[in-house]
C-alpha cells in the first residue's frame, strides 16, 4: 500500500511538473514578484508610526503610496471628513487614519466601526449630508457615524496594535514540502491577480475625487462608470467595480461616487464603506 509520504510527494511533483511543462516562469521568481506587489498593498509598521497628528492628507498619500485607500469622504453638519485604511501585516490588519478637510485628526483602531456593537453612552451621532445612504444598508451608516466618534489611539496603543500575532498556529496537517509546492502552483494566477489588484487601486483610488467636483471631472478620472443609480430625491450615484482581484488579494474595488441634485459629488464610498445594494445590478429609483 502506497506510504501518506509517498502520495504526498506524488502530488507534489504533479504540481511543479504541470508548472515546467506548461512554460510557466519560475515558481520562485513568481514568488518573488508576489511579495513585491503584496509589500505595495501594506504598510510598514515604522511608517505607520512614523504618522504626526496634523499631517495633511497630500503628504500622507505620498508616502504610503497605493497602501493607502480611500474608505470614504462625506459631509457632516461638523464639516468633511475622509477616512484611509491602511493595511499591515500581509493584509492580516489595518488601521483608520481619519481627516477633516485634509488633516489628519486621529489615527482609529478598525474595530472601531463595528456597527454590529453598541456605541458608548453619550457618543454623537453626526448626520452625514446629501449620503445616499438612506438607500442603502443601515450599517453603513452606522459604522461611519461611529468611525466619526471614535477614540484616538495613543502611541502606546498603536505600538501594541501592530505587535504580530501570537496566538496558537493554524491547524495545518500538511507536511511543508507539499505546501511549498501549492504556493508555487498557484503562484502565478496570485501574481496576476496582485499586479491587477495594484492597477486597480492606482486607478479607482477614491483620494483622487473631492466634494463639490462634477460629472464632467469624475469622469475625466475614472470613465464610464460601471452602472448609475439614480433615487427618488434625485441624487446620482456612480459605481465602479473591478472583481478581477476578489478571489486571492486584497484590492477588490467597489468605488461609489454620489452626486447632488445639480451633479457635484456629495460622497465618496469606497471597499467596506461601499453599501451591499449597490454591489447589486442597479434598479431604476431605489
Amino acid at each position: 500500500m502506497e506510504s501518506m509520504k509517498a502520495r504526498h510527494t506524488n502530488v507534489a511533483l504533479s504540481l511543479f511538473s504541470v508548472i515546467v511543462l506548461c512554460g510557466c516562469p519560475s515558481p520562485k521568481s513568481q514568488l518573488k514578484d508576489l511579495d513585491s506587489a503584496v509589500k505595495k498593498m501594506n504598510v510598514p509598521d515604522a511608517t505607520i508610526l512614523s504618522i504626526q497628528d496634523g499631517a495633511s492628507l497630500d503628504t500622507l498619500k505620498g508616502t504610503l503610496g497605493i497602501a493607502a485607500q480611500q474608505e470614504f469622504t462625506i459631509a457632516t453638519n461638523s464639516g468633511n471628513y475622509t477616512l484611509i485604511k491602511c493595511p499591515f501585516h500581509e493584509g492580516e490588519s489595518y488601521i483608520y487614519l481619519l481627516f477633516c478637510g485634509k488633516t489628519l485628526l486621529k489615527m482609529i483602531d478598525s474595530s472601531a466601526s463595528d456597527p454590529n456593537t453598541l456605541p458608548p453612552a453619550g457618543m454623537a451621532m453626526d448626520q452625514i449630508k446629501s449620503s445616499g445612504l438612506e438607500y442603502a444598508d443601515g450599517w453603513i451608516v452606522r459604522s461611519i457615524q461611529k468611525t466619526l466618534a471614535a477614540p484616538a489611539m495613543t502611541h502606546a496603543q498603536i505600538v501594541d496594535y501592530l505587535k504580530p500575532y501570537s496566538g496558537p498556529p493554524s491547524d495545518n496537517n500538511l507536511p511543508p514540502f507539499l505546501v511549498n509546492a501549492v504556493m508555487f502552483a498557484g503562484a502565478s494566477r496570485m501574481n496576476q491577480d496582485a499586479q491587477a489588484a495594484i492597477v486597480s487601486m492606482q486607478k479607482y483610488d477614491g483620494c483622487l475625487t473631492s466634494l463639490g467636483m462634477s460629472t464632467a471631472e469624475v469622469k475625466k478620472l475614472y470613465g464610464q462608470p460601471t452602472r448609475i443609480i439614480t433615487t427618488k430625491d434625485s441624487l446620482t450615484i456612480w459605481i465602479y467595480q473591478d472583481s478581477r482581484t476578489a478571489n486571492q488579494v486584497q484590492g477588490y474595488v467597489n468605488l461609489s461616487v454620489v452626486f447632488d441634485p445639480l451633479g457635484h459629488v456629495s460622497a465618496i464610498y469606497n471597499d467596506d464603506f461601499t453599501p451591499d445594494a449597490w454591489k447589486k445590478p442597479a434598479r431604476a429609483n431605489p
